[in-house]
This record gives structure tokens, C-alpha cells and sequence, in this order.
């Protein structure tokens, strides 16, 4: 009776096993980072980075299903945002155009704005110039998701010259969009990275990641 309850548990642990194993595999392609979309990997070894230039950065929990899910998306945002961009540096597309495309599309409706001043438009479409992005790992980077004071997952924030702002609007594919090209730029406020994370910051976050893998 012993053998025969070792031979069925030992079979459904190596089932368990096996559908565990494809479930970490299909979580691992989904976060992949691919390269041919220029999104880099930033980590505890090359943070600094963020201090300079302008990036737009998710930061992520493998084990978080909003994360997960929420990876297409995230893909489709960055390359929408990089053909923007080239548009708007061709001078095939202004900023009040983009701006018109997305209130049409988003509400419905024309959203009447004042022009803004040229000087305004040229520093802008400089600021996008430059615009990389990038991707965090929550879990394996804490120190990093710290740094950024991340409170939930996804996180989604712009860093410009080590100031940063946080996307606080819902996960929507056109306000990420409209997010990345511009309205981080109108924001009245934002955050200086500091120097070097808040150790208990940092605890609270790592137990929050851990707490949620357990969950999963």
C-alpha cells in the first residue's frame, strides 16, 4: 500500500513539475527582452545610466500576472513610440498633430489646446530624439526598483536627467502612448532620483516581491 501511494504521489509531483517548468518557460519568453525593439536591461550593474539622457522604463515582477499580462502591450507602446518619434523628427507629423490624433481617438471628441511656442516644439522633439528605453526586473534588481521607488507592478516612468515621472493613468495602450511622446513633459512635478535607495525601502520592497512569488 506504502509503494502504491509513493508511485501516485511521485507521478502527479512530476506532473505538477512539468506543467511548473512550462509555465516558468512561457513567463521567461514573455519578458524576454528583444533587442531588435532597442529596449535594454538595466540592473544593479549599469543603473547609472538612467541618470542620464531620457528613458522611458518598465519595471516588472515576473511572478506579478498584471505584469504579465501587460507585456504585448509594452511592446506595442515602443515600437508606436519609436515610428512616432521618426515621424516628428521628419517633420511628417507636429506634436499638436499627434496630440489632436490621440484626444480623437481616446475621448471621441476635439480637445481644443493653445498653440505652443516654437522654441517649446524644437526642445521637445530634441527631448524624444534621444528617447531609449528600458526594462527592469523588480525581483532581480531590487536595489534598483528602490532607487525608483516602485510601489506597484508594473511601474511605468520617464526619466529625464535623473528627474523622474511616474505613469499614473490606467495600463491603456493609446495614454501609455500619449504618455511617452508628451504629457510627461507638461507635468508641474517629478521626482529626483537619489543617490543611492532607502535600505528600508528596499526591505519592504524585497519582501513584497517575495510574498507575491509565493503567492503566485
Amino acid at each position: 500500500m506504502k509503494h502504491v501511494f509513493s508511485s501516485v504521489y511521485s507521478k502527479y509531483a512530476d506532473k505538477i513539475k512539468s506543467i511548473t517548468e512550462a509555465k516558468d518557460k512561457e513567463r521567461e519568453t514573455e519578458f524576454e527582452i528583444q533587442e531588435s525593439l532597442g529596449i535594454e536591461r538595466i540592473d544593479s550593474t549599469n543603473y547609472q545610466k538612467l541618470y542620464n539622457g531620457t528613458w522611458l522604463v518598465q519595471i516588472y515582477s515576473p511572478w506579478c500576472p498584471y505584469s504579465l499580462h501587460f507585456q504585448k502591450t509594452w511592446k506595442d507602446v515602443v515600437k508606436d513610440v519609436k515610428k512616432i518619434n521618426e515621424l516628428l523628427l521628419s517633420g511628417k507629423m507636429s506634436l499638436d498633430e499627434n496630440e489632436k490624433k490621440s484626444s480623437e481617438s481616446t475621448d471621441n471628441s476635439i480637445v481644443e489646446k493653445d498653440k505652443k511656442e516654437e522654441e517649446l516644439k524644437i526642445k521637445k522633439r530634441l527631448i524624444i530624439k534621444d528617447l531609449k528605453f528600458a526594462q527592469i526586473n523588480a525581483y532581480e534588481s531590487v536595489d534598483v526598483s528602490a532607487l525608483l521607488e516602485v510601489k506597484e507592478f508594473p511601474t511605468i516612468k520617464v526619466l529625464h536627467k535623473g528627474n523622474a515621472v511616474t505613469y499614473t493613468n490606467s495600463t491603456s495602450y493609446k495614454k501609455l502612448v500619449k504618455f511617452a511622446v508628451e504629457d510627461w513633459m507638461n507635468q508641474e512635478w517629478y521626482n529626483r532620483l537619489p543617490k543611492s535607495p532607502s535600505k528600508l525601502y528596499q526591505t519592504q520592497l524585497k519582501i513584497s516581491l517575495t510574498l507575491n512569488k509565493i503567492l503566485v
